[in-house]
């Protein structure tokens, strides 16, 4: 049994991570390292790195406001000057990883329960998927926006069950070949874990 071991940013990364392996590797994945926010992703790269030459490594964060992630990933590995490696799988979600999510609109109807269907055709170019997010969640029903939204104002954040009903769509609803359609850092990460389990 081959094993990877996975780096993200929080628990809905996390859940993304582990679905794209199970759908496109035979690999199991060991302890994942999970902590908020991506400086400790940054951080502890050389850490990753110096594991990868031992074990698979996927690491998933966000772009979030820089360019792109070529820059991303650039700028990652001169602060802390190692190498790239073949088995430190570095991708990265444009913008965030909810665009990701929002790429799957099929998916997305029956959890946020919308009465007219919605269509997001390339979430990649979103500036803020988190908040497009969101916003479409003020629209369904009482149960699931008060899980996934909470308001004040005109602003939105997020509510209370965020964190668990997300992770929960990715495992049992959500399908990466449909939303790699209309994702391109998805379809390339895909591509990425396809073609290095082969």
């Amino acid at each position: 049994m081959q094993y990877i071991q996975i780096a993200t940013e929080d628990k809905i990364c996390d859940a993304v991570a582990k679905r794209l392996i199970k759908e496109y590797t035979p690999f199991k994945v060991m302890e994942d390292i999970r902590l908020t926010g991506n400086s400790y992703l940054k951080n502890n790269l050389k850490n990753f790195y110096q594991l990868s030459l031992y074990t698979p490594v996927f690491l998933l964060t966000d772009l979030d406001r820089k360019a792109c992630p070529l820059k991303l990933i650039e700028e990652w590995h001169k602060s802390v000057t190692i190498p790239l490696s073949h088995n430190l799988l570095f991708r990265v979600a444009v913008r965030e990883i909810e665009s990701w999510l929002l790429a799957d609109n099929q998916g997305m109807q029956p959890l946020l329960q919308h009465k007219k269907p919605f269509i997001i055709t390339n979430p990649d170019e979103l500036p803020n998927p988190k908040e497009k997010l969101l916003r479409l969640a003020l629209k369904s029903p009482k149960a699931i926006r008060e899980e996934l939204v909470k308001q004040k104002g005109e602003t939105v954040s997020q509510g209370i069950g965020y964190n668990t009903t997300l992770p929960q769509f990715v495992y049992t609803s959500w399908c990466p070949k449909r939303a790699s359609e209309h994702s391109e850092s998805l379809r390339r990460a895909c591509e990425r874990l396809k073609q290095f389990a082969s």
